[in-house]
């Protein structure tokens, strides 16, 4: 989407669709509203699934201020040919229908997250079924209990018979604390399944204000959450067994910044969720953006591999959406430049390391690192690293470096010179398959400890598997 573009007057906006080619992807369509006006922004929200493509103009001005629209194209052979507007049976000025969409199968949702509801802007959310080559509304869901502005319908997500809506700013459970709803289709109605709240609820968080959803897990964004520091952010697991909808897990930015965001857009598909942080920012660049994308291993979620862009802006944004296919994450940069600035980008990035490592041949160099995030330590606490010896019928001895590196000061152990040398210390030799355990006090640092991270290496044998700290539980990272 590109909601800022001009073909059809100042704002009017416009999506383009882009096709794979053997071996890139390369621009195959440019959509424009057939009747599109000056300040409609169309291309602000869009979703693909299959041969139809969706796209919501949410401040489209045919039946008042800001009363809104979507658009369905369908791809007929190698074409993509105008189908539909789609709008209310009462259409509702203000109501800015269209300023989140998504599609699957024979069903379209189109959110109107200020429609008025018991005579508050609480928003509602409509449900289109394909009958034929036309799109007839099916369902129009609303919620009682929703507090006023409560913007149900920020965003929303369809798979298969469910239905997921967020209502970031409900202050039902806390002020501007959010709220999700699932829904599932009996075969005549959407039925509201279970209203979904974090375990960690508190005001200010704005929970709901992304949504993925598939047949038994759903993800949802709180972008001002506590995640691994104040206010960054996190998205929250949920999983569904008999009808049931439980939180299982805490996703979190690492390492993580103040306000960056995390959890403004999320999707989930394939054994793969994809967080965007847009206000995330480096060393060097402010208000970068990044994707982090966790893959799944049973019903944990794994790794968090970040992802910025390859020419980092200031305010590109990276993370103001999201999408995740197979082994193919997508992110959109509102603010990247291109032969101007603010023109946008889209970043597409693949290859996504494996949660759980695999068996691979014994190597004669491993090389491992260790990152950890912890306002908590301080000078004199004991830390223990223990490693697996993975010789069990006979001991050996390994030679080994340990090299802290705290905000690009150097520490190495034993000692914790201030000077690395790369002098080899021989690490006692584990036997029959037992651990070797390193034990060293934590070393005097000036400031807090935010940033930290552990280099080492085994030589002459071993393997090891890369791990990653996040104050609450340890995961695999890599090998």
């Amino acid at each position: 989407g590109a909601q800022e573009d001009d073909d059809m007057g100042d704002r009017s906006g416009s999506a383009y669709i882009f096709i794979w080619e053997a071996d890139h992807w390369s621009e195959d369509t440019k959509l424009v509203a057939p009747d599109g006006t000056p300040g409609s922004q169309f291309g602000y929200s869009v979703a693909i699934a299959g041969d139809y493509v969706i796209v919501g103009a949410f401040r489209d001005t045919e039946h008042g201020n800001q009363a809104g629209a979507a658009y369905i194209w369908k791809r007929v052979g190698t074409t993509w040919q105008y189908v539909q507007k789609l709008q209310p049976t009462i259409p509702e000025a203000n109501s800015e229908f269209g300023n989140a969409v998504a599609l699957t199968g024979d069903y379209a949702v189109v959110c109107a997250h200020r429609a008025q509801h018991l005579g508050n802007m609480t928003g509602a959310v409509y449900v289109f079924e394909r009958n034929g080559s036309q799109w007839i509304q099916d369902a129009k869901i609303v919620e009682d209990s929703l507090s006023p502005s409560g913007f149900f319908g920020c965003d929303a997500a369809i798979s298969g018979n469910n239905l997921i809506v967020g209502a970031n700013k409900d202050a039902t459970s806390g002020f501007l604390s959010g709220a999700a709803y699932v829904y599932l289709h009996d075969g005549v109605n959407w039925n509201l399944q279970q209203k979904l709240l974090p375990s960690d609820m508190m005001d200010n968080i704005g929970f709901g204000k992304s949504v993925a959803i598939d047949s038994n897990c759903a993800i949802i964004g709180a972008p001002v959450a506590d995640g691994l520091a104040p206010d960054t952010g996190a998205a929250y697991v949920f999983y569904s067994s008999a009808g049931s909808w439980t939180q299982t897990q805490k996703l979190s930015s690492d390492p993580p910044s103040p306000d960056e965001g995390f959890g403004w857009a999320v999707d989930l598909c394939d054994g793969y969720i994809a967080v965007g942080a847009p206000w995330f920012s480096s060393q060097t660049v402010n208000f970068a953006g990044k994707m982090v994308v966790f893959t799944e291993s049973g019903s944990a979620w794994l790794g968090g591999q970040g992802f910025t862009a390859s020419d980092l802006n200031v305010n590109a944004q990276l993370g103001m959406s999201v999408s995740v296919q197979m082994d193919e994450a997508i992110g959109g940069a509102y603010g990247a430049e291109h032969e101007g600035s603010f023109t946008g980008a889209a970043y597409v990035f693949r290859d996504f390391t494996s949660a759980t490592p695999t068996p691979t041949p014994t190597p004669s160099s491993i090389t491992y690192d260790i990152d950890l995030y912890d306002t908590n330590l301080r000078s004199g606490d004991v830390f223990r690293l223990t490693r697996k010896y993975f010789n069990p019928f006979a001991a050996q001895p390994v030679d080994e470096y340990i090299l802290l590196d705290v905000y690009g000061s150097y520490w190495f152990w034993p000692g914790w010179s201030m000077t690395p040398n790369w002098a080899m210390w021989t690490c006692p030799a584990a036997t029959g398959g037992g651990d070797v355990i390193l034990e060293f006090t934590w070393p005097m640092v000036d400031g807090t400890v935010e940033d930290l991270r552990f280099w080492g290496a085994f030589l002459a044998g071993g393997t090891t598997q890369l791990i990653v700290y996040d104050k609450v539980t340890w995961g695999y990272s890599n090998k």
